[in-house]
């Protein structure tokens, strides 16, 4: 906790005296409880996030001669996403382009079925997200060990602040939006890790953890306004963990004009709707224009959605999702309402699957050891 709150610029010389932020607000610094510990620290990242040029414009080009890994890394654990240029080679990118659309056009002519199963247990790999975009699941194999297996990605990621050296790809799958497709809904992947109400439990929200899961994106062409990039609403990583009403929330922070201040209000009110009922504000709007080869990192927990589509063209990306080695993603589990308590909890459970054996087969098993034995055995 002392860590967290010196990451945020608060004065731990006092545990009830408050100390300013880099923002110049006021803030209290009470370790007397995980719970007791105001959520200013939130807020003041939120604000600071808009006027931050790492966070809202910045780049980084791996062919340039001055491209600094951990620099890269910083920027996406600061921001959770990370724009990168020249990543992979076009002819790398032509290859899964050609399997790619092999693989979608068998699956709309009906030469694959697009009924299915996934390798984790999941109960569907094709879901229509509105009339003109799909996401899909990829077969294995279909996307080069050149591209998932990227060193450069790999460096950033592995770090223990991400996702660590033990860190596992857990999906691979692509968005398809069609031409005329409408822009999705605002959403983000997962729950937080400890749910959304995280904060009124345990008093941990936002980045005072690190991600879960992180997509790596990357288009099969070069996207231009008009395909309807991904948009990405920076800052909602924050206020993932403290999902309350806002009248709640001034219970819960010091300084009660970090509540007040825009565009920080609109944000925290956008994310609380889940992007239902409102829209990203303006100021923390992006929307990269990736090209082939390049790559887009974004933390699960970001909000986002892919733009209109207003092109003549599909507009397509590939991602795979790195994550910590114990994640794993329900967006294609069996939703079913119909399952009870236990069903439902035992869906992904371990259990053996044990084979009777017929009486020859029993005669040539060595027999568990009588309970004498193993204590004659222990005695010896």
């Amino acid at each position: 906790l002392k860590a967290i709150i010196a990451e945020a610029s608060y004065d731990s010389s006092s545990s009830t005296s408050p100390s300013s932020t880099s923002t110049g607000f006021q803030i209290t610094d009470n370790l007397s409880s995980p719970r007791s510990l105001p959520a200013d620290r939130h807020f003041a990242r939120a604000l600071a996030t808009y006027n931050d040029y790492d966070c809202m414009e910045r780049e980084f080009d791996v062919q340039d001669d001055s491209f600094d890994v951990d620099e890269a890394r910083e920027v996406l654990k600061k921001c959770r996403l990370l724009v990168l240029r020249n990543v992979f080679p076009e002819e790398s990118i032509q290859h899964v382009r050609e399997g790619y659309s092999e693989y979608v056009g068998k699956l709309h002519t009906g030469k694959i079925s697009s009924e299915g199963t996934t390798s984790q247990g999941g109960d569907y790999f094709y879901h229509q997200v509105s009339p003109a975009r799909t996401e899909l699941l990829l077969p294995e194999g279909l996307v080069p060990d050149e591209i998932l297996g990227n060193e450069i990605i790999l460096e950033i990621l592995r770090d223990g602040t991400l996702l660590g050296d033990d860190m596992a790809i857990h999906s691979l799958g692509s968005v398809l939006g069609e031409a005329g497709a409408q822009p999705q809904q605002w959403h983000y992947d997962d729950n937080y890790l400890f749910h959304e109400e995280s904060y009124d439990i345990t008093g941990v929200a936002g980045h005072d953890i690190p991600p879960y899961a992180i997509t790596m994106a990357t288009p099969l062409l070069d996207i231009t306004p008009q395909h309807g990039p991904t948009e990405f609403c920076m800052g909602t990583s924050h206020f993932k963990g403290l999902l309350t009403p806002i009248h709640n929330m001034y219970k819960k922070i010091y300084d009660k004009r970090l509540l007040e201040t825009e565009p920080v209000n609109s944000l925290y009110k956008f994310d609380q709707t889940h992007g239902k009922y409102a829209t990203c504000p303006k100021a923390y709007h992006r929307a990269p224009l990736a090209k082939k080869g390049d790559v887009i990192l974004f933390d699960y927990l970001l909000t986002h959605r892919g733009g209109p589509n207003i092109s003549d063209e599909t507009r397509s990306f590939i991602y795979a999702t790195y994550s910590r080695k114990w994640f794993r993603d329900h967006n294609f589990d069996n939703k079913s309402e119909d399952l009870d308590d236990v069903e439902y909890m035992t869906q992904f459970a371990r259990f053996a699957y044990v084979e009777e054996l017929d009486d020859e087969e029993h005669d040539n098993v060595n027999p568990f050891p009588t309970l004498e034995q193993v204590r004659n055995f222990l005695q010896e």
